[in-house]
């Protein structure tokens, strides 16, 4: 086929790693009137066909030739053709990310790792005067998301009322609903920081989760 490499095509590169590669399953449907074989997932690396004149071993046929390939009428992959398969993708993706979705839901919260955090539970429980957008994207929705693998809408709800909360006691400047919602959005599989690392990292955050008996020093 005549075109560019797909990858060129900024639009198909951001919703796939190997756009190229991948129309190739895409032209196996289309080309076939969606009647190519369920099993075959063809690659650059494997794209098996069937050699003239050598026998299929599945039904002893002779496998001929019904018509030649025309080197000189190479089709050309036309915007139309391109814009179907970016769809396609987008089909794709948003089933993978459906599927991902439902088998973490499934997997449901691993209970040792819940009582790694329990610091989390207490700070969704008692309101802070500062560091508010800090604990949003580095403790609570990391923890709500990948730890209680709560869904998007549960995370956001218990989210808002924290900082609602919070603002009662020391106003919040910023938007509430478009920050959880950019943090909800970006958040993928990081998990919540540590306490050590907290420490490291915000220590006067630190220092506020202690004086209201958050976390606690040992020893």
């Amino acid at each position: 086929m005549d075109t560019r490499p797909l990858e060129l095509i900024r639009e198909l590169k951001e919703l796939s790693k190997k756009p190229s590669e991948e129309f190739l399953g895409y032209a196996e449907i289309i080309f076939s009137n969606k009647k190519k074989d369920s099993a075959h997932n063809p690659s650059f690396r494997s794209s098996l066909l069937r050699i003239p004149y050598t026998f299929n071993l599945k039904n002893q046929q002779e496998v001929k030739i019904i018509q030649e390939f025309d080197n000189n009428n190479i089709p050309f992959i036309n915007s139309e053709l391109l814009k179907s398969f970016r769809l396609w993708l987008v089909d794709n993706d948003i089933r993978d990310r459906q599927q991902k979705l439902k088998n973490k839901r499934l997997s449901g919260p691993k209970e040792y790792e819940i009582k790694n955090y329990f610091w989390i539970e207490k700070l969704l429980q008692t309101p802070i005067p500062n560091f508010r957008r800090f604990c949003l994207y580095r403790v609570l929705v990391p923890y709500l998301i990948n730890i209680r693998r709560l869904s998007y809408n549960e995370s956001f709800d218990i989210s808002y009322k924290w900082l609602e909360k919070c603002s009662r006691l020391s106003k919040v400047y910023f938007n509430i609903e478009t920050e959880i919602n950019a943090r909800l959005s970006s958040v993928k599989d990081y998990k919540p920081i540590s306490i050590k690392k907290l420490k490291n990292e915000n220590f006067e955050l630190y220092n506020v989760l202690l004086s209201n008996k958050i976390i606690y020093i040992s020893g």
